[in-house]
């Protein structure tokens, strides 16, 4: 390598293992222990749990590359108190959230900044009824979310009755073509500042 060449690459960073050689697995897999479940990236097309079992679940823990559909993903879960992340957790390649933590009913808080990350960007596009009935979410930690590409939410957090944290200051909707009911429904949401969203 010349010095020019030498030069030229100060500063660059090292190529991350997971960019873009990896390829996302297009399915999930649940694997469930007492009250407990991991959701792992799968090749194979798995059955999700049944209503029943998903019911008992209390604590989820997220693992490995997520695939670009993540729809339902904790899904009818109504006892989840908690999310978890593993080491080796990326969303990079996730579109499309549709009702992933639709019905959990019981979980207070969740922490979704680990889906954002500063060596990628995911490009979320539907979030259409995300935290719908989440009856007793009352804050969710999603403010460093680059929304620039999210075409849809509706129902997003419908029926959050509970909802009074919601740091949305810094998102801007660039893509958007339909927030129906966005907020439904949000009885103790009292604050928005939506003004700098950069809708037209």
């Amino acid at each position: 390598m010349s010095l020019l060449d030498i030069i030229a690459n100060i500063g660059n960073k090292a190529p991350m293992e997971d960019s873009a050689d990896v390829v996302p697995a297009k399915y999930l897999r649940y694997i469930i222990s007492g009250d407990s479940c991991r959701i792992v990236p799968s090749t194979n097309n798995n059955p999700k749990p049944s209503v029943e079992d998903l019911s008992k679940i209390r604590k989820v823990i997220l693992e490995g590359v997520m695939p670009m559909s993540c729809n339902d993903l904790c899904k009818d879960m109504v006892r989840l108190e908690a999310v978890e992340y593993a080491s080796n957790f990326s969303a990079r390649f996730v579109r499309s959230l549709h009702s992933a933590f639709a019905n959990c009913m019981s979980i207070i808080y969740l922490d979704l900044t680990k889906w954002e990350k500063e060596d990628y960007q995911p490009h979320f596009v539907n979030l259409n009824s995300m935290f719908s009935n989440c009856q007793s979410l009352i804050e969710v930690m999603m403010g460093n979310w680059k929304m620039h590409r999210v075409a849809e939410t509706c129902n997003m957090f419908s029926r959050c009755y509970s909802l009074q944290v919601l740091d949305c200051s810094k998102w801007k909707f660039y893509s958007l073509r339909d927030a129906r009911q966005m907020f439904a429904y949000c009885e103790a949401l009292s604050r928005l500042q939506i003004q700098d969203w950069g809708m037209h």
